[in-house]
């Protein structure tokens, strides 16, 4: 739709597939993000979170590591950290 920040339309997705259980279609969506959007704050602590819940810890270790180093209090990375 017209006006809709795309970054932020993936991020919506993302969200809402890891809500729903489709851990791999979250990872795809912000695997895209980051290509888009490489420094938008919290992306880390979900791609990692987005990982982890696909079955991918090694991966996701570093991303959620740089998370909290960037942002103490990001919870939703220290949940999974």
């Amino acid at each position: 739709a017209p006006g809709v920040d795309r970054g932020q339309a993936l991020e919506d997705g993302a969200r809402a597939a890891l809500e729903a259980g489709r851990a791999d279609e979250a990872v795809t969506q912000l695997e895209a993000l980051a290509r888009l959007e490489p420094d938008r704050r919290g992306l880390n602590g979900l791609r990692g979170r987005a990982l982890t819940s696909a079955g991918d810890p090694v991966r996701a270790l570093p991303l959620l590591t740089a998370a909290t180093a960037a942002d103490p209090s990001d919870l939703e990375a220290l949940e999974f950290n």
